[in-house]
């Protein structure tokens, strides 16, 4: 195999990769990852994210996400918003289930 030498261009290039988005060289996706990109995309106040597949192997997903963003949005919005903000992570993720909540719903399923 013949390599040559990383150029200052192709560096500068690799370097701004976001490291919060799956890439070719990592293409694992993790609960930390998804929880992570939620609260960040989303201002989500509270996230839970369960790896539901066998062997936790990252395969499929649950989530529970709670964010003012989803205020006076019906559900197949949030869950839209939800899908846009981990188009990329989905694209690895074989099942992926999500609840949507407003922090107002949040509290009210809460003190029950």
């Amino acid at each position: 195999m013949i390599s040559a030498p990383m150029t200052e261009a192709s560096r500068t290039s690799a370097q701004s990769l976001r490291s919060d988005s799956i890439t070719a060289f990592d293409m694992s996706v993790t609960a930390d990852h998804i929880r992570d990109r939620l609260i960040k995309e989303l201002a989500a106040v509270h996230v839970e994210v369960e790896d539901t597949s066998p062997n936790r192997c990252a395969a499929s997903f649950k989530v529970l996400v709670v964010s003012p963003q989803f205020e006076n949005k019906p559900l197949l919005q949030r869950h839209r918003m939800v899908n846009t903000c981990l188009a990329e992570e989905l694209k690895e993720i074989h099942a992926f289930e999500q609840k949507t909540l407003t922090p107002e719903q949040w509290k009210k399923q809460n003190s029950q």
